[in-house]
C-alpha cells in the first residue's frame, strides 16, 4: 500500500482493514455509504463515537487515518 490513497465513488466504498494500513491516510469522497465492518477496524467518527461500521448519504471528502486497529475520520470541507 502506498501511504495516502484517493477513494471516489458514485456509490458505496468499503475501507480496506485498518490492520493492514497502519499510518495509511484515505482521501475519500462518495455519493453513497463509507463502509468499514468490524472485522476491518470500524471507524472512530470526528465526534469521538465508536465504532461505527458506515457513514450514510452523500459527503463532503473525508480524511481516514489508521493506527493499526482502527481509522479515524476527520472532516476535510
Amino acid at each position: 500500500y502506498s501511504w495516502v490513497d484517493f477513494l471516489v465513488a458514485d456509490g458505496d466504498i468499503t475501507l480496506p482493514s485498518a490492520k493492514n494500513c497502519k499510518g495509511k491516510v484515505l482521501f475519500v469522497k462518495a455519493n453513497g455509504n463509507i463502509v468499514c465492518p468490524e472485522s476491518n477496524g470500524g471507524v472512530i467518527l470526528a465526534d469521538g463515537t465508536s465504532p461505527q461500521w458506515a457513514r450514510n448519504g452523500n459527503h463532503h471528502s473525508l480524511i481516514y487515518i489508521s493506527d493499526g486497529n482502527s481509522w479515524y475520520e476527520f472532516y476535510c470541507g
